[in-house]
Parts: structure tokens; sequence; C-alpha cells
């Protein structure tokens, strides 16, 4: 299910858009119900505890969930078609509700506690699979 929780503005009407389309192929293809909220100049798009979504009207990105912490950065999900980003946001909804709901508390998943970095990768700025550059 979908629900709009601020109108559309001027400037997020594709990413809005894009976000109907990708909450839609998720729902009919996968049965992964979805929260759309409008935000400034993006779409954020729910999908799962701690699988947050962002579009932009011209790419869908996120961060990839890393429940096990194997990872020292984020690795970024950058797509330009919903039907791809449905596809790997299909695999990382599953390999998130295999791991119980404590586990994901227990490790900071829920509360976006889990790593040092945070949100400072909320825009993109390489593809996905790179790393960030070092400091």
């Amino acid at each position: 299910m979908t629900s709009h929780t601020s109108p559309v503005t001027e400037g997020t009407g594709a990413a809005e858009r894009m976000a109907a389309d990708l909450a839609a192929l998720l729902a009919a293809r996968h049965n992964i119900p979805t929260v759309t909220n409008v935000d400034t100049d993006t779409v954020l798009l729910s999908v799962y505890t701690g699988l947050t979504v962002r579009i932009d009207g011209t790419r869908v990105y996120w961060r990839e969930p890393d429940p096990h912490h194997r990872r020292k950065w984020p690795r970024r999900m950058v797509y330009l078609t919903v039907e791809r980003a449905a596809e790997r946001l299909a695999d990382h909804y599953k390999q998130l509700t295999e791991i119980p709901l404590g586990e994901l508390l227990a490790n900071g998943i829920v509360l976006g506690r889990n790593r040092d970095y945070r949100e400072q990768d909320a825009r993109p700025s390489t593809m996905a699979g790179e790393e960030p550059p070092c400091s």
C-alpha cells in the first residue's frame, strides 16, 4: 500500500511518478508494501526498517543494508530504472526480513546507528559498488 504524506510540489513531479512506479512494481511483483513521503526535491520510499530509498526523478538510490557490519564504508546503490531498482530492493528486503527484529535493533539497523558514517551518503556521488574516497 502506498500512501502520500505530503502534496506534490512542482519540483517533485518526476520523482513522485518514478516513486509511484517503483512502489507499484514492488507491490505487484514482490508483494512488498511501501510508504511514500515527498520531501523538497526528492521522494522518500520506505521499504522496510533500515531500507529507505530516495528518488530524485532521474535515479533511485539508497544505502545497501549491512546488518552484519561486513563493510567499512557504506555501499550506495544507484539505479536509473525502476525495474532494476525493484529487483535489487526485493533482494535487500528479503535479506532484512530474514533477520529477527531484535537483532536489527541490537545492531542499530532500525535506528540508523549501525555506523559512524550515518547519513553522509544521502546524495550519491558514485555509482553502485564504488567506495567513497578515503579522507
